[in-house]
């Protein structure tokens, strides 16, 4: 389920606002931007002369402050936090407006069915991840998240950035309609490549086993004679196994020394041949029927019975009932490459002016790469004098 947790961030944030935060801005952080008395209803900065003020970048700044624990309400660390959030908080803002401008000059607007879209979008998306039914995945959020998976979508409905996204891929899709288009030889390529690795189960044995030890707590060797001892009783354990009608999983409940013997009646579910098991028993697995029970069969852990319950074959899932699922994930990654260099190519074509030049990022890098400059500087003359007080010594 993490998978899906996982999931529902990166489809907000993939192709999110934040984009084109390139190393400028990372760099810009560290600088701050300073914070002075300003009229809120003054422009901060306009794109492509359309005004962002101040009041409006105030707003959003308390907005994500809002959703953050421990956060104070007045003072000089709030001023920093306000200084910190202020740089991304523009780009994101600045990120909105080229979306919205250009979802204008190509008569785009975002729709319910979009919405919806997406919406059923992140629940296929999530079940094809996790493996789950929608019932299951449903039951799943309710037990983990407290709300059914309709309310758990409802709350992307309420995050702009979500609606945001889908409004820039409808831009994309218009602007480079063949850049995100993904063809059966796409299709085919993908599934030749991760044919092994993705669509192909291998052979799979389930059994259970009786197990004596022959190992101490510490994991160390026990003595000759308690080996001894141990492989008498697994003999005698072998006895009453092969008698007619007895029952295996009652007899590693009552007698086996590993876990599994009480918790499942020694049952350690599907495994693969190689690299689950140590090899003398994952041989001994697989040399089995399912219903046949093997001889005693000595490992690094002790003597153990096994018995081979069920089979699986290997098997390669067809392309045919995969592929939907593999144009789904093509286009999604088509559309994340689109969507990176759509927001880049709007930028550069964007003429930007700041109220502030400390709003700028290419001031705040500069203004940041002049600060690692002076510190490098002042370190490596500290280091110089050091070495000159030693040689004085």
């Amino acid at each position: 389920m993490q998978k899906f947790v996982l999931l529902l961030v990166l489809l907000v944030c993939v192709c999110g606002l934040d984009i084109a935060r390139g190393q400028e801005n990372a760099a810009a952080d560290q600088a701050g931007t300073a914070v002075s008395a300003v009229d809120p209803a003054s422009t901060a900065l306009t794109v492509n002369g359309v005004a962002i003020t101040e009041a409006q970048i105030s707003d959003a700044i308390a907005q994500q402050l809002a959703g953050r624990k421990n956060i104070p309400t007045e003072g000089p660390m709030l001023e920093r936090y306000q200084q910190i959030m202020r740089p991304r908080v523009i780009d994101s803002m600045i990120n909105v407006e080229l979306i919205s401008q250009a979802a204008k000059s190509e008569n785009l607007s975002l729709t319910e069915d979009d919405i919806q879209n997406r919406l059923e979008d992140i629940v296929n998306i999530a079940m094809e991840q996790s493996g789950m039914t929608r019932d299951e995945l449903a039951k799943d959020i309710l037990k983990r998240q407290g709300m059914t998976i309709e309310e758990s979508l409802a709350k992307y409905r309420e995050n702009k950035q979500f609606l945001d996204t889908i409004l820039l891929e409808k831009v994309a899709a218009a602007k480079y309609p063949q850049e995100i288009t993904v063809s059966d030889d796409d299709v085919k390529k993908y599934y030749e490549e991760n044919k092994e690795a993705r669509y192909s189960k291998q052979e799979m044995v389930r059994a259970s086993h009786i197990l004596i030890k022959t190992i101490d707590e510490k994991g160390q060797p026990v003595s000759d004679e308690d080996k001894v001892a141990a492989l008498e009783t697994i003999k005698e354990l072998k006895k009453k196994v092969d008698e007619p009608d007895s029952d295996f999983a009652e007899i590693a409940r009552e007698s086996s020394e590993c876990p599994s013997g009480k918790r499942s009646g020694g049952d350690l579910n599907f495994f693969p041949r190689h690299n689950a098991m140590v090899e003398p028993f994952a041989k001994a697995a697989y040399d089995l029927k399912p219903g046949e029970v093997s001889d005693i069969v000595e490992t690094q852990f002790g003597y153990h019975i096994i018995k081979c319950t069920d089979r699986q074959k290997a098997e390669v899932t067809p392309l045919e009932d995969v592929k939907d699922s593999i144009k789904n994930l093509l286009a999604r990654n088509k559309k994340s490459s689109v969507l990176s260099n759509l927001t880049s190519e709007l930028r550069k074509e964007a003429k930007i002016e700041y109220a502030n030049p400390q709003d700028d990022p290419v001031v705040r890098a500069k203004i940041a790469e002049e600060r690692k400059a002076a510190a490098q500087a002042a370190a490596e003359s500290e280091t110089a004098n050091k070495a000159a007080d030693e040689n004085d010594e």
